[in-house]
């Protein structure tokens, strides 16, 4: 295991549900478009909402349902 992936696998532990996860773009989850979708779907699994906020948009789950929406000036 990387030290980067060693740092994002501390990041989600600490993180619960209801919390928000910015980060600049999706690259800076992972090298591998994989391990980043997996890194995703985690997140929602624990309810953790995320935005990246180069790609303009929010992944955020209410009611039990996903949502994505994309962003506009007022979001964040």
């Amino acid at each position: 295991m990387t030290l980067a992936c060693w740092r994002i696998d501390e990041l989600i532990s600490n993180l619960k549900s209801n919390d928000r996860l910015l980060v600049s773009e999706l690259s800076r989850l992972g090298r591998i478009t994989g391990e980043v979708i997996q890194l995703i779907k985690t997140l929602t699994d624990q309810k953790i909402e995320f935005v990246p906020v180069k790609q303009g948009f929010r992944i955020n789950f209410q009611k039990r349902l996903g949502t994505c929406r994309f962003l506009d000036e007022k979001c964040i």
